[in-house]
């Protein structure tokens, strides 16, 4: 149905107005209920008993891997809490990818699927690498962390076993308020 010119204007001020309230009140305002379903699987079969959060509730597979998670529109993301046993699934860039988006259709239903690969050995041993705080502010100082930061965490990692599992988390203030560097920190 082709809308008019005056409904136009008249939504189009509506949604001006709204993106001047604070976001202090947009809080407040109404969400839309997102229910989000999906299936943890491995191999091509489910896995049971693998949590599932959007960050605010916690359910878990059921014995065929699937899952349901009553969310809203205001979680960008549903995450998997990896089992043991299973390599950590990866972005392209080699980031952890233990995410998918929520992406609610019109009708409020979303879905997700997480595709896991059984490691090859035992990961009760593993090696853990903390990153926290490099809050690269501009292209010099993102250039200083891969001419410094990163030789010596390579330097560090060639000291440890060979075939031991080791996996890093960067966490506090990775970025400052640029984003635009954040593809140069992830390599």
């Amino acid at each position: 149905m082709p809308t008019s010119r005056r409904r136009f204007l008249q939504q189009l001020t509506a949604t001006g107005a709204l993106l001047t309230v604070p976001s202090w009140a947009r809080a407040a305002l109404p969400t839309m209920p997102v229910r989000m379903r999906g299936q943890v699987r491995a191999e091509g079969t489910g896995l049971a008993g693998v949590g599932v959060t959007d960050g605010l509730s916690v359910v878990e597979t059921q014995a065929d891997g699937t899952f349901e998670l009553i969310t809203t529109d205001r979680r960008p993301f549903v995450y998997l809490s990896l089992p043991a046993g299973y390599a950590i699934p990866q972005n392209a860039t080699g980031t952890a990818r233990c995410y998918q988006p929520i992406q609610p259709d019109a009708q409020g239903k979303a879905t997700a699927t997480f595709d896991l690969t059984s490691l090859d050995g035992d990961d009760a041993n593993h090696a853990f690498l903390v990153l926290a705080d490099p809050q690269t502010q501009t292209t010099y100082e993102t250039e200083l962390l891969h001419a410094q930061t990163v030789p010596d965490v390579q330097d560090l990692l060639a000291t440890r076993p060979d075939g031991e599992p080791i996996f890093g988390v960067a966490c506090g203030d990775i970025m400052f308020d640029d984003l635009s560097l954040y593809p140069e920190y992830e390599r």
